[in-house]
C-alpha cells in the first residue's frame, strides 16, 4: 500500500519563487518547482491561487496555475501554448486566454 506525506499549505507556499507551476488534480494539487522536485498537497488550486502574488502567478487552464517567471515563450496558433523552464509545454485553454494576454501585456513588454 502507498503512503502520501500531505503537508500544511503554508509549509509548500514558503518558496513560491521557485514554483514554476502548479497542477489541479480534483481537491488536491501537485507543486511543481524549479528544483525538479513534485509536491502533491491536500489543496485544491482555487484555494492556492488566492494565496499566491497575483503579480507573478496566472492560471492558464482549469488544470495549470504558472510562476510567469518560468515563461519562455508563448506559441500556437489555434491551440496555444505556454513553454516553460526545461522546455515544458503547457496548453493555454481557449477560456484563460485573453486573460493570460491582458496578464503579459501588464508585466512584460509584448
Amino acid at each position: 500500500m502507498q503512503t502520501l506525506d500531505l503537508k500544511p499549505k503554508t509549509q509548500q507556499l514558503k518558496n513560491i519563487r521557485e514554483i514554476i507551476y502548479i497542477e489541479a488534480i480534483g481537491d488536491f494539487s501537485n507543486i511543481y518547482r524549479a528544483d525538479g522536485t513534485k509536491e502533491f498537497i491536500q489543496e485544491n488550486s482555487i484555494s492556492l491561487k488566492c494565496d499566491l502574488p497575483s503579480d507573478k502567478f496566472i492560471q492558464i487552464h482549469d488544470l495549470y496555475i504558472i510562476n510567469a517567471d518560468y515563461i519562455k515563450k508563448v506559441r500556437g496558433n489555434l491551440t496555444r501554448y505556454v513553454l516553460l523552464k526545461d522546455d515544458l509545454e503547457i496548453i493555454i485553454s481557449p477560456k484563460h486566454y485573453d486573460k493570460f494576454l491582458v496578464f503579459l501585456k501588464q508585466q512584460y513588454v509584448i
